[in-house]
């Protein structure tokens, strides 16, 4: 995976090694803390801040990349949330997606929840105020929260996410660069290397971990907010995970809240436009991050195709959580729908 441009979140979307960063670069307020798996009582590592309010404040879920753990550090984003005194936790849920008990496993959900219980128990959290982000193999996870996670939460924000774990799996194995990420998901989906045993794609459970064949809890959203973020550039000229991954995966959330909202819904032959003006359209420019489609279906499912590749926007980390629009576009009519 490319080393990612927007300097402040670079480390969230880095290819990093399997071992975990020393911490330096956390704001020295944050600590590192021990959390028991409620599902298998392995001990879990997490980076955590706790308000210093009186008052019951906000959480915000930092969900790591595919290939990273809960230590890589994001310091702009976490100094902007101990500015704001908002309670934080990175958990580590079980690593880098290179090992069945990761990428949306079991116990990666177990292990999220048992994180935000950890935040709930050591932090002053108001738990009407719990919001989830992350980006690539983070967004995976948030997504997975998004459809699995059995709490009430109030925001997810996903940026440049893998929906569909198989169809990923083929994307990378059609360009040598990504070749890693297969024999990752080979791993995770039937077991490491050992005693002779060769990891194989089991495509019955990549598509068991894949978030967009689950099923959307429409009862348990109804009052939360999904923000889903893609530059359209990602899986093409700049970045390996297509971006009609984030597409598909809001068609398929207004779907099971009103199956006749399909004026806002992407259309096939509209994913394969855009993806004609990956290639051939203008460069992005880097410092304007231009939002060419915003769709919105009635404030509960938000999304946004930039013109960016495989990034998350640097001081839009937190729109979801401060309440205000996202990426407001400035040429809104850039794309008109089409039929």
């Amino acid at each position: 995976m490319k080393r990612f441009l927007i300097v402040a979140l670079a480390c969230v979307f880095a290819a990093v090694s399997a071992a975990a960063y020393d911490g330096n670069d956390w704001p020295e307020q944050s600590k590192v803390v021990k959390i028991k798996s409620s599902a298998d009582g392995e001990i879990q590592l997490a980076r955590f801040y706790a308000a210093k309010s009186k008052a019951p404040r906000p959480l915000v879920v930092r969900l790591h990349a595919w290939s990273a753990h809960y230590d890589v550090p994001e310091r702009p984003l976490f100094e902007q949330l101990i500015k704001e005194d908002v309670n934080f936790i990175s958990p580590d849920f079980r690593g880098p997606n290179e090992r069945p008990e990761a990428m949306c496993s079991d116990l990666v959900l177990s292990d999220i929840n048992d994180a935000i219980d950890y935040a709930i128990a050591h932090g002053n959290v108001d738990e009407n105020e719990i919001h989830i982000i992350g980006g690539s193999g983070g967004g995976t996870a948030t997504l997975f929260c998004y459809m699995k996670l059995q709490r009430k939460i109030k925001t997810f924000t996903a940026w440049s996410s893998i929906t569909d774990i198989l169809d990923y799996y083929y994307a990378c194995k059609g360009r040598p660069q990504y070749d890693r990420y297969c024999h990752m998901i080979d791993q995770a989906t039937s077991g490491v290397e050992r005693d002779g045993f060769t990891p194989y794609l089991d495509k019955q459970e990549a598509m068991r971990r894949s978030p967009i064949l689950m099923d959307v809890p429409v009862e348990l959203r109804k009052d939360s907010k999904l923000f889903l973020f893609h530059g359209i550039h990602d899986g093409g000229t700049s970045g390996d995970v297509p971006f009609t991954h984030t597409l598909r995966f809001f068609n398929k959330v207004v779907a099971a809240f009103d199956v006749t909202a399909k004026d806002i819904m992407f259309t096939d032959t509209e994913m394969l436009r855009w993806m004609e003006w990956q290639i051939v359209g203008e460069p992005f420019v880097r410092e304007e991050q231009e939002v060419l489609v915003k769709r919105n279906y009635k404030d509960k499912v938000i999304v946004c195709l930039i013109n960016a590749g495989h990034t998350m926007v640097a001081g839009h980390e937190l729109d979801a959580f401060h309440g205000i629009d996202p990426l407001m576009p400035r040429n809104p009519n850039f794309f008109s729908k089409i039929d």
